[in-house]
């Protein structure tokens, strides 16, 4: 297969291969270009991501002085004008656009940038996504992220503040302060660093060994906390409640659902 490469000025930009997948039932994303994006970061601290469908997968690396950009870019035809894909730097923040201006397609198989993003890990995070899987590693700055749909992981970073619309989401090993808005899909925190709080719909919600404290507004769905040195509140609509090895427990209201506490080591206020 030949590969055409085109080497610019930064941000750097390598045109990779297009390759068609094969017919599908309807008009969807059926051919693939793969591209580069690379821009220096010795004077960047931030990184703004907007981007609309597709998976976006972000490295942090310590001690890395380049953002790079590594996508697949799904489209109708060759060389069809379907999407904003650019890098590029304002002041200290980049900035990467990776959205579409055509969506119609496919169930599964519409116009979509999939993305591998690495990153000095040290840089503060902005994020937009639309749809698709989003998975975040060894940030060590701090994460503000709006997630629309889509199995999310984050492991890593100083601070966050997640708005996460539906889909699966796992959290961890976050140095500060948490704050996270889910609407659905089961949840799993663990390893936080500073407080969390945390308004969540529906799905099962999991917490696990927080340093400060727990403030939880639950709609539905079963809260497992435990290992939590500070107080615990919990404001819940409705499933069971356990509750172990916390420096104490608030139930504002218990909704419906069997509650069980254990080794609470601190007050005690049912409501």
């Amino acid at each position: 297969m030949n590969c055409r490469y085109a080497l610019l000025t930064l941000p750097l930009f390598l045109s990779g291969c297009v390759v068609h997948l094969g017919p599908g039932s309807c008009t969807g994303a059926d051919y693939v270009t793969e591209e580069t994006l690379e821009l220096t970061a010795s004077d960047l601290s931030r990184l703004k991501v907007m981007a609309e469908a597709g998976d976006i997968r972000i490295e942090g690396e310590p001690g890395r002085d380049t953002i790079r950009v590594d996508a697949k870019i799904y489209q109708s035809e060759p060389g069809a004008n379907e999407h904003d894909f650019r890098l590029l730097s304002d002041g200290n923040t980049a900035h990467l656009y990776a959205t579409q201006s055509y969506s119609a397609g496919c169930w599964s198989n519409t116009p979509r940038i999939d993305m591998v993003v690495k990153v000095p890990a040290e840089m503060a995070l902005d994020l937009e996504d639309g749809s698709g899987e989003l998975v975040i590693l060894g940030m060590a700055g701090t994460l503000n992220v709006v997630d629309g749909s889509g199995d999310l992981t984050i492991d890593g970073g100083q601070e966050l503040v997640l708005n996460d619309g539906s889909g699966d989401a796992r959290i961890s090993n976050i140095q500060g302060n948490v704050e996270v808005d889910d609407g659905s899909g089961e949840l799993w925190l663990s390893a936080i660093g500073g407080d969390l709080t945390l308004d969540d719909g529906s799905g099962d919600l999991s917490v696990q060994q927080v340093a400060g404290r727990v403030t939880i507004e639950d709609g539905s769905g079963d809260l497992s906390v435990e290992q939590v040195e500070g107080m615990v509140t919990v404001d819940d609509g409705s499933g069971d409640i356990q509750v172990r090895q916390t420096g104490g427990f608030n139930l504002i209201d218990g909704g419906s659902g069997g509650l069980s506490l254990e080794q609470v080591n601190g007050s005690v206020t049912l409501k």
